[in-house]
């Protein structure tokens, strides 16, 4: 381990990125963001070998994977505010000057969304939606989602500006605490908001997608009919037993797909077919 006060590194762009890409490798291999221990030991690992004398641990990971979490629940709110425009491509956040002041009188967080957007949305969105979406509804970015909650309801609470119960209020803001032991730099970012997208959607890519994920409903449709004709355990046979493997398999067969067709579709369209293979598995 690097002496006390060496190898400490801000999480600038390039760490930052080479942290969410080895997130979302490790998302696709396991189908949840929920990891065990040996999973960020794993991922401690990966971060550690791109940045040779540099001392990282899982708890410095664990704290800027709650940060990042943080930010998307964030950024989720704003964009799903009334009045709030986002233009994906330019990763730009259009709003009248009350709404920010809203914001920012909330949380001091949301001026960084103000001219920085949210740089990896799309990425966070695969990793932290099942934790903070309720369907299409936003939920508050301060406090930790606990229940399914209204829209009417948030925006109640958001108006009447709740206070965090307590919790002290994270700085999401570049340079300003942000700054954990080790760190990497990564020459492979992972794709933002703004960069890396395939804008082209031919018929034929959008068909494709659809065959995936027509392919994972036909695989859940056959896993739920051996579930209800599934006896009770003192009476299961192995050939009842037997009929769920295969939708495994079939699952996994469409993730293979879907990563042979990564380098002809959209991130957002790569992510959105992911987000629904895997949904039902987290």
């Amino acid at each position: 381990m690097a002496p006390k006060g060496e190898g400490i590194v801000e999480w600038t762009d390039e760490p930052e990125c080479a942290f969410i890409d080895i997130m979302v490798d490790k998302f696709q291999r396991t189908h949840t963001s929920a990891w065990k221990g040996k999973d960020w030991e794993w991922m401690n690992t990966e971060l550690e070998e791109k940045f040779p004398g540099v001392t990282l641990g899982t708890d410095k990971l664990k704290t800027k994977s709650r940060r990042l979490k943080i930010q998307y629940c964030q950024f989720t709110e704003l964009i799903q505010h009334t009045g709030v425009g986002w233009d994906e491509q330019t990763n730009i956040v259009k709003a009248s000057p009350e709404i920010w002041d809203k914001f920012i009188k909330r949380h001091n967080n949301f001026k960084a969304f103000r001219s920085k957007g949210c740089k990896h949305y799309e990425a966070l969105h695969l990793l932290y939606r099942s934790a903070t979406a309720t369907g299409g509804l936003r939920i508050s970015s301060i406090d930790t989602p606990k229940s399914p909650r209204s829209y009417a309801r948030m925006e109640e609470q958001f108006l009447a500006g709740r206070n965090s119960r307590g919790k002290e209020p994270i700085d999401l803001q570049e340079g300003s605490g942000d700054s954990d032991d080790p760190a990497r730099e990564f020459d492979d970012p992972v794709v933002t908001g703004s960069r890396r997208r395939i804008r082209k959607r031919g018929s034929n890519m959008n068909s494709q997608l659809q065959d995936l994920i027509e392919l994972y409903r036909e695989s859940m449709t056959k896993k739920d009919k051996a579930k209800k004709s599934t006896p009770p355990e003192s009476k299961k046979s192995k050939s009842v037993t037997s009929l769920e493997k295969p939708e495994k398999h079939n699952i996994e067969e469409a993730i293979d797909v879907l990563n042979e067709m990564r380098g002809t579709i959209s991130m957002n369209e790569y992510f959105t077919g992911l987000s629904r293979i895997t949904e039902d598995e987290r």
